[in-house]
């Protein structure tokens, strides 16, 4: 199998946190570290697709609208990738703090026996495995390009992709945090 590379989601707006959730802590650390250490003992390269200057970052693309979603942030990772000898690239969200390695095994399992093929869990789309190709920078571009807004989304681009569907036994760890209530809860259940 090919090298995968690792890409962290941290530049949304954090709107219904009121501040911005990749810098919130958990632990002894933030939820953007914490991402980026689950990553790391699985990819050759962990990139955050935000603006972090203690991380390797991939900003959005220049001329491109301030903030599209999260399908923006993982065209501008793909784009930038697309000319390196990675095979894939596994996603997850900085706001997904009580993911554990099991899914991003799983993730990379299914890589290896289907390199070209997307795969997500039926239970969260995140985390995501992608192919690093041609067709899915493809694909990207015509869910981005469209006028509908609706096509601009997560599920979109699964669905246009024919992404494989896997069960996962454990989805507390699949929890987007995203609202200071959510956020009072993490901090109980990490205490």
């Amino acid at each position: 199998m090919g090298s995968i590379v690792g890409i962290v989601l941290a530049g949304g707006r954090s709107s219904r946190m009121g501040q911005d959730k990749a810098l919130l802590p958990i632990g002894n650390s933030t939820f953007l570290a914490r991402a980026v250490e689950n990553l790391t003992p699985y990819c050759e390269n962990v990139w955050v697709n935000g603006d972090y200057p203690a991380f390797d970052c991939i900003v959005d693309e220049p001329g491109k609208q301030a903030f599209r979603g999260p399908l923006a942030g993982i065209q501008s990772c793909l784009n930038q990738l697309l000319q390196s000898d990675a095979q894939g690239l596994i996603v997850v969200p900085v706001d997904m703090p009580w993911l554990s390695a099991s899914p991003i095994q799983k993730l990379l399992q299914q890589a290896e026996h289907s390199p070209q093929q997307a795969c997500y869990f039926s239970e969260s789309l995140f985390p995501i495995y992608l192919p690093l190709s041609k067709t899915c920078q493809q694909t990207l571009e015509e869910l981005m390009s469209a006028k509908q807004q609706k096509t601009h989304s997560i599920q979109a681009l699964l669905t246009k992709l024919k992404a494989n569907s896997l069960d996962y036994d454990k989805p507390e760890e699949l929890i987007n945090i995203n609202t200071p209530e959510q956020f009072q809860a993490t901090q109980s259940q990490d205490g």
